[in-house]
């Protein structure tokens, strides 16, 4: 009504003038709107002419990101809800040849992204289902690398998803089935070109069967060298079975974080056992560690530069190194430390016994070294060491017993019976060496109140059987130490003393089985 009663008052002119300016806004937005049609049209035809989700421009940007030739069994063009593709029955095979290994396996490969993206050169998300990648032997990611080409796009993937992706790393040997890596949870994140990939992953290891959850970031990838791609992050390995490796036995859980490049990964954790077993002995103990690792990511190599181990109330501080065995198949594991603790608590890894032979405070320093394999435990390691034991006791009540009486008529006091002797312990030290299951003893001497002796010989860890010969020389004479010795290092020593002069050397032997000893002595041997 108003607008109305302004142009009654209005004249001519105006009126006039007001027209022209509406006719002339009406042809400026029709204008405007043809030069956006046609914008839209030429975005469009562009869109069309260079469309990035085709299958040609889908399999050539996979074959510049994986070494190999690519094939797709079904492609499909999306527009809606944004642009993209699906492709299924994708397969990467080596190099594209007649009988070329296949590389990379996919059921179905979905891509997603927005409009505007296209123009950022990004993909929202790449969805990977029924993916499986197998790895031949002997590969690496220098080999993968030295094979690829440097890709002629920046795109960026902001997100990959692989839930359920399976790797398989192909070992020598048809009959050994492939090391089989699930991962029930995959995502890859990445912002830029230029940014580092931000990783979430839950897998299942074979080697020892257990979860493994990790987070962290990875990259940018650099493919002219990929052992200086810098990596970081923490991960969770619970439930992990060691049953699986042949000879010992338990249940191990680790937790810890990783930093450095790819060629040099550190890693810092501590591991839990409360049930490790070495299946021969059938004793459970627990066992945990503090570590700190170098890892080659591309070699496997390992070095443990710092490991605490705590054994029951025994505490080792040992180096670790992990490398492939020359001309073997496999790793090869070296140890070296010392350490200081309870005999029984190392007995109890070895001996079926319960309680152990021996109890006392021990210290030792050795080397041991063990390579993978399918040989028994006990037959594989090798250990070189020194150990000794002061304030040795026996935990069957009749060796004990045999020890106490024999250092007391050693030193010439008159004992009746043998409850009569007093309660005393020995001093054991030694130089071993452990290899193929037997264990070789030289040095060893043993040493109580009134008594020495100085044995050498084995002890066969496989079967038990014991070969140890030296000399016993006793402070008193023989005729006043009429005497079974028992137990000289872990086993019963029972030679019987004929009376002979004051202070006497005799050669001793201690032959048999651990359950079935037989002891001899050699009384000419005396000076």
């Amino acid at each position: 009504m108003e607008r109305s009663a302004l142009l009654a008052r209005e004249g001519p002119a105006e009126m006039r003038n007001h027209s022209i300016l509406r006719r002339s806004r009406r042809k400026k937005l029709a204008i405007a709107a043809l030069v956006l049609l046609v914008l839209i049209a030429a975005g469009f035809i562009i869109l069309v002419r260079h469309w990035p989700f085709t299958q040609t421009a889908v399999a050539a940007a996979l074959e510049e990101t994986v070494p190999g030739k690519v094939q797709i069994g079904a492609f499909q063009r999306t527009y809606f809800p944004g642009p993209g593709c699906i492709a299924e029955g994708v397969v990467i095979t080596g190099n594209g040849a007649e009988g070329s290994p296949v590389l990379i396996l996919v059921q179905k490969l979905t891509i997603e992204t927005g409009f505007s993206d296209l123009f950022r050169n990004s993909i929202r998300v790449v969805r990977a289902e029924g993916l499986r990648v197998m790895v031949p032997p002997g590969s690496g990611l220098n080999s993968w690398s030295s094979q690829s080409r440097s890709p002629s796009s920046n795109r960026v993937v902001s997100r990959f998803v692989a839930d359920g992706a399976v790797v398989e790393f192909e070992r020598r040997g048809r009959e050994r089935a492939p090391l089989r890596f699930r991962m029930d949870r995959l995502t890859l994140l990445q912002r830029g070109s230029d940014s580092p990939i931000t990783f979430q992953t839950e897998l299942f290891n074979p080697e020892p069967p257990g979860q493994i959850t990790a987070e962290g970031e990875f990259g940018p990838w650099k493919a002219d060298d990929p052992g200086s791609t810098t990596l970081s992050g923490s991960y969770r390995f619970e439930n992990a079975k060691l049953g699986v490796f042949k000879g010992i036995a338990g249940t191990l859980s680790s937790v810890g974080k990783f930093s450095g490049s790819l060629a040099r990964v550190n890693v810092e954790g501590t591991t839990a056992i409360p049930d490790f077993e070495v299946k021969q002995a059938g004793h459970r103990v627990s066992l945990k560690t503090r570590f700190a690792a170098v890892v080659d990511g591309i070699t496997g190599n390992t070095v443990l530069h710092s490991l605490d181990v705590r054994l029951e109330n025994t505490s080792i501080t040992a180096q670790v190194n992990v490398k492939e065995q020359s001309n073997r198949e496999g790793k090869l594991t070296s140890v070296s430390g010392k350490g200081r603790g309870r005999v029984q608590d190392l007995l109890r890894l070895f001996s079926k016994d319960s309680p152990p032979a021996l109890s006392g405070p021990i210290r030792f320093e050795a080397g041991v070294t063990f390579p993978s394999g399918h040989r028994p435990f006990l037959q594989k390691v090798a250990v070189v060491g020194d150990f000794s034991i002061d304030g040795v006791r026996f935990s069957k009540a009749a060796t004990q017993t045999g020890l106490d009486t024999l250092s007391a008529r050693a030193q010439g006091h008159k004992v009746k019976q043998a409850s009569d002797a007093p309660d005393v312990a020995g001093d054991l030290q030694s130089h071993v060496v452990l290899k193929n299951g037997i264990a070789t003893f030289s040095g060893l001497t043993f040493q109580a109140p009134g008594a020495s002796a100085q044995l050498s010989g084995t002890y066969n860890l496989i079967n038990e059987r014991v070969k140890l010969h030296g000399s016993l020389q006793t402070q008193a004479s023989l005729s006043q130490a009429t005497t079974g010795v028992k137990a000289i290092l872990l086993k019963p020593l029972d030679p019987i003393f004929k009376r002979k002069s004051a202070g006497a050397v005799v050669g001793v032997s201690i032959t048999g089985t651990y359950a079935q000893p037989s002891f001899s002595i050699d009384l000419d041997a005396h000076k």
